[in-house]
């Protein structure tokens, strides 16, 4: 299993691709978070513990560094920079005023 690079990985996608590592090696539940923890990588993991302060690594469950890594790497869209970049947008030379409109 390759360590989380935040830049280039999708937190969600590596997720699905660690639990179904998981399953193909039979991992039991008790065990998935320590598995998890050593091929993470070491960069991720101290993030990891520096998010969790003044808890540490042991006192989660799987489940709950789960939701704490996708919350930190998949932050929730602004709504107003989308509608920004939204409102932002204009016609290009040559586009049509239905292809621009919809």
């Amino acid at each position: 299993m390759p360590e989380f690079n935040p830049r280039s990985d999708n937190v969600k996608s590596y997720f699905e691709r660690f639990e179904n590592f998981m399953a193909l090696n039979e991992v039991p539940e008790a065990k998935k978070l320590r598995f998890f923890l050593n091929v993470v990588g070491s960069t991720v993991y101290e993030e990891l513990k520096k998010i969790l302060l003044p808890d540490s690594t042991a006192d989660k469950t799987f489940t709950e560094m789960q939701k704490v890594l996708e919350e930190h790497f998949s932050p929730e869209c602004s709504v107003i920079a989308e509608r920004r970049n939204f409102n932002k947008r204009t016609q290009q030379d040559g586009e049509s005023v239905k292809d621009f409109m919809t």
